[in-house]
């Protein structure tokens, strides 16, 4: 295949894509940004880099986290987020996570970083509110010195999870393993000791996704 990029009748947007899926779950994050490299470097090749495409080649880099990789990733999708139609809550979200990931490489130093990690997970979760975004947002505002007692937001954020999480019925008997990790966390976070419990219990007959365990937004 890497002999024919530039062969319309081999190469295509959905077989891109789904290379680029299986190689995420293999976790070879280095052939993702290979393979879209290589497709960027041939001359005249009418291919459509979509914006499903552009965010798993930004999440291999930053997942790659080689010398300047960081940057790197962060460079890129600053570029695309010129542009709206790539303010998707997937592309805003991923924007976040390398300010956070960046935050957390400095030692917790960096406020800046964590400063606009807040701003992206918040702009994600304003347009589609979902599991993912508000517990990354939530626990950096934490991180940042709010507490739920003071907070208005961190208030809605639990809210508006509580009410997601909910949806799906009692967490005892939820079975997918990334609910229950987001409502321990949010437990946590507001100091219900006892619904944390309740979730780490749960938790331990679960397993996640192997691909999904290198983005754990539990720390």
């Amino acid at each position: 295949m890497r002999k024919r990029l530039d062969d319309p009748a081999i190469i295509s947007s959905d077989v891109v894509y789904n290379m680029l899926i299986n190689f995420r779950e293999i976790q070879d994050y280095d052939a993702m940004v290979k393979l879209v490299e290589d497709l960027k470097k041939v001359p005249k090749l009418h291919f459509n880099f979509s914006p499903d495409i552009e965010f798993l080649y930004i999440f291999a880099i930053n997942r790659r986290n080689g010398p300047k990789d960081r940057a790197k990733a962060l460079k890129v999708v600053q570029e695309l987020l010129k542009d709206e139609k790539y303010h998707s809550p997937d592309m805003l979200g991923l924007c976040g996570r390398i300010y956070k990931d960046i935050f957390v490489k400095s030692d917790y130093k960096d406020m800046e970083s964590l400063e606009n990690a807040i701003h992206w997970y918040r702009k994600s979760f304003e347009i589609n509110p979902n599991e993912y975004g508000g517990v990354n947002l939530a626990t950096l505002l934490v991180i940042q010195g709010n507490n739920f007692d003071t907070c208005k937001e961190l208030q809605e954020i639990g809210r508006t999870l509580n009410i997601l999480i909910g949806r799906k019925g009692n967490i005892a008997n939820n079975q997918d393993y990334w609910d229950v990790a987001t409502f321990f966390e949010m437990s946590v976070l507001a100091d219900n000791h006892n619904k944390a419990i309740e979730a780490a219990e749960c938790m331990f007959r679960l397993t996640p996704p192997l691909w999904y365990l290198s983005l754990s937004h539990l720390s």
